[in-house]
């Protein structure tokens, strides 16, 4: 069961951030990408949360409403502060504009369906008159990424941020809205 508050919502503001990016478009894409995050970042001598390294995660599927063979895409962003210095070859990095989003924290993310949260969180936001900038322009309908995801500027993911406080694991979701 998830647990999780819908008085605990937050709007926050997410700062423009130089990220890497990776993405898989497979039948398990959050797992490729997982240990691609985990090789760039040991190549680099990083580490996930020290030194002010994070990572998102968001859908982005190219076939929104045809996946094929169970495939679906998923890419993530690891944010790498200005002060640690990378390749300039590198040719995954990019600038995440960041903006106004609103925020749900779910503790113990995997002990249910966590969709039930975006849901909640998707519905909290339209309730209380927010705009969900996460919607196709050409379509109306919500979408993560709209065809050319990962070079897209004309909307923005919905983000998670997984991380653990106390040997507890928590799942932030970040809608971004207006």
């Amino acid at each position: 069961m998830l647990k999780f508050n819908i008085d605990e919502i937050e709007i926050v503001t997410l700062p423009k951030m130089r990220v890497v990016f990776f993405k898989d478009f497979s039948r398990k894409p959050e797992m490729k990408t997982e240990k691609m995050l985990e090789k760039w970042l040991t190549r680099h001598g990083l580490e996930l949360h020290k030194g002010g390294v994070r990572a998102f995660g968001f859908d982005c599927d190219e076939f929104p409403t045809n996946r094929p063979n169970g495939k679906h895409g998923y890419g993530r962003y690891v944010y790498i502060p200005e002060d640690i210095s990378l390749n300039s070859k590198e040719k995954n990095i990019k600038v995440f504009d960041g903006g106004k989003y609103a925020r749900l924290t779910i503790k113990d993310p995997f002990s249910g369906d966590f969709s039930y949260g975006w849901q909640k969180l998707i519905a909290w936001a339209a309730e209380n008159g927010y705009k969900n900038k996460n919607v196709c322009k050409s379509t109306g309908r919500c979408n993560p990424c709209a065809g050319d995801c990962w070079n897209s500027t004309e909307n923005e993911p919905d983000l998670e941020e997984l991380y653990e406080k106390d040997g507890i694991q928590y799942m932030n979701f970040y809608l971004p809205i207006e």
